[in-house]
């Protein structure tokens, strides 16, 4: 890349030139080329004044005579420097580039010179001494700010996933060991002997149900790490909601909470089915615990041209614009010590790799809705089971 830039910089040079007659051009070409030969390294410097010779050749005259002699001098002080180059700091760059800029300058005065006199030398001199040395100087100023600003873009991104992995390993850990702590705890008591047969079935079922936990709280762990969809599927939204309403259904019976479920037409989506029903699921139990005194639970599906709308509706206590903002943050949670702040995190990163589109709408008494888009696809491609 930085070899195809310069090429075309010493391309574009040598076609808009200032024309010094008597088949003498005057152009910047110079500057690419000793930037790119000491910044791309020796090969990038032969190719680069190869180009230089072979484009200048087109135009003939006795400059393109003197333009091989001028490049092969150039070249051969790049392939001196570029080492030293390399290893120098922004100040000896700087100085390295200047005195290349002035050498050439100089060289290539005394060669045309040498060639064939020329009017106002001096004059001549003076200006391509200038404009070769402020060309690398800008340049390599230039450069080496955006190679800085690369590296500290790269540092501050480390930086950051290191970060994240240590929150997440922190996070895994404290989830969790609970629920094991927990499941522990209970064998323990079983393992002393002396329980009752119906103690005992009570800490079986307390031990499964916490080891259940951590298996729920792992598998949202994986989902966040890796939410890319695989085995896709065309699926019929309407038989994912009716498979959400039976899932759900016990767990809102005993909550108090009635399900209304409203789905207009079929609808076809491509994604995964379980990972779906886990974005779904997530958000109707979120839903669920937000009506601590019951309440209606709202799911239905409209269809257009283009997507299909899922929206999960409930009337529980809603949220605050504050909270809102916040949905989906890395282990923020509206539940306080009792959530994770995965669900919502799993949520977002599912229905994103389904190519999806999530918008959520809450107001503090009044309920939340959740909108969820997906692309439709046509009811033809029922009859590949995968498409990849």
């Amino acid at each position: 890349m930085w070899i195809l830039m310069c090429s075309i910089a010493i391309i574009l040079c040598i076609s808009f030139p200032i024309n010094l007659g008597s088949g003498y051009i005057l152009d910047l070409r110079a500057t690419p080329l000793m930037l790119g030969g000491l910044y791309a390294g020796g090969m990038g410097a032969v190719v680069l004044a190869a180009v230089s010779i072979a484009y200048r050749a087109l135009f003939g005259g006795i400059g393109s005579i003197v333009s091989i002699g001028i490049t092969v001098i150039h070249l051969v002080a790049i392939l001196i420097l570029f080492k030293r180059f390399a290893s120098a700091n922004v100040k000896g760059k700087l100085l390295l580039s200047s005195m290349l800029g002035f050498m050439s300058a100089i060289v290539t005065i005394i060669i045309m010179q040498v060639m064939q006199p020329m009017e106002h030398v001096l004059l001549l001199t003076g200006l391509l001494i200038v404009l070769n040395v402020s060309g690398m100087l800008t340049m390599t100023h230039f450069i080496e700010i955006l190679r800085d600003y690369s590296y500290l873009r790269r540092e501050i991104i480390k930086s950051e996933k290191l970060e994240v992995v240590s929150q997440l390993a922190a996070s895994i850990s404290h989830e969790v060991r609970n629920p094991l702590t927990v499941g522990k705890g209970f064998l323990q008591l079983l393992h002393q002997g002396g329980v009752s047969p119906d103690k005992q079935k009570l800490y079986i079922k307390t031990a499964l149900h916490e080891l259940e936990r951590a298996e729920t709280i792992i598998t949202d762990y994986l989902t966040f790490a890796k939410p890319t969809i695989e085995d896709n599927n065309v699926l019929i939204v309407r038989d994912e909601l009716n498979a959400l309403s039976q899932m759900i259904e016990a767990y809102a019976l005993t909550n108090n909470i009635k399900i209304d479920l409203t789905c207009q037409e079929e609808g076809y989506i491509l994604g995964n089915s379980q990972r779906l029903r886990q974005c779904l699921i997530n958000v109707c139990k979120n839903a669920c615990e937000a009506m601590e005194h019951g309440g209606d639970l709202s799911i239905s599906s409209t269809c257009d041209t283009k997507q299909v709308t899922i929206t999960i509706k409930d009337t529980g206590k809603g949220m605050s614009a504050k909270e809102l903002a916040r949905l989906g943050e890395p282990y923020y949670s509206t539940k306080g010590i009792k959530g994770t702040g995965l669900g919502m995190m799993v949520v977002f990163r599912i229905v994103e790799a389904m190519q999806g589109v999530i918008h959520i709408k809450s107001q503090q008494m009044q309920g939340t809705t959740v909108t969820i888009s997906f692309p439709r696809v046509s009811g033809e491609y029922m009859n590949h089971t995968c498409i990849e």
